[in-house]
């Protein structure tokens, strides 16, 4: 069951295009010891008349510490090992302003993490036929819940079960959720913005 935490809408008043993009929460996915978010986006072309969806996942995987990013109705297409990296160290991964970061410099980021980042970027890059800005709020709403479950991942003590794992880090994506939504919003909003679209 998918609830929606975050929905925007924009058009643009030259063309007439519109945009949508939202972010879901899978509230089953616990009961498999994992953790889904959903970024879904759609794109109407009003010239030529059609509309095109794109929808990926970012899931966090209790039993192997990993996050894996998929595009709908196909296999994982990047994949972040937390086990691998110095998330607990003085180090951070992530860069100390990601959460000022626009989109493209937050995915970009965040791609740094990932074993292999070449097919996620290809995917991105090759949605058909819409505007650049699509891929711009696609990349904001993943890197937006990866770099979230990244800092809320080094939360959680090295030694903890399962089931303590996966509770520490909803407490903490329970208690950073309006400053994750606020993100994902700004992010898109200025994908769109420096297009010249409209938000509604």
């Amino acid at each position: 069951m998918k609830a929606t935490l975050k929905s925007l809408r924009f058009r643009d008043p030259k063309t007439g295009d519109e945009c949508s993009i939202e972010l879901g929460f899978d509230t089953l996915s616990i009961l498999d010891d994992t953790i889904e978010f959903e970024i879904r986006g759609w794109y109407y072309h009003r010239r030529e008349n059609f509309r095109t969806e794109e929808s990926f996942t970012v899931l966090y995987n209790a039993n192997d510490n990993c996050i894996y990013i998929k595009r709908f109705g196909e296999k994982d297409v990047a994949k972040i090992n937390l086990e691998d990296r110095p998330y607990r160290n003085e180090q951070n991964t992530l860069p100390n302003d990601f959460e000022n970061l626009e989109g493209p410099q937050a995915f970009d980021a965040v791609c740094k993490l990932m074993d292999d980042s070449s097919e996620l970027e290809r995917i991105i890059k090759g949605i058909p036929a819409v505007d650049p800005i699509f891929g711009c709020i696609i990349k904001s709403g993943i890197s937006t819940t990866v770099g979230q479950i990244v800092k809320c991942s080094k939360t959680v003590a090295k030694d903890s079960k399962l089931r303590q794992k996966i509770r520490d880090i909803l407490r903490c994506l329970g208690v950073n959720k309006l400053s994750m939504l606020a993100q994902f919003t700004m992010r898109a909003i200025r994908c769109m913005l420096m297009a010249g679209w409209d938000i509604f």
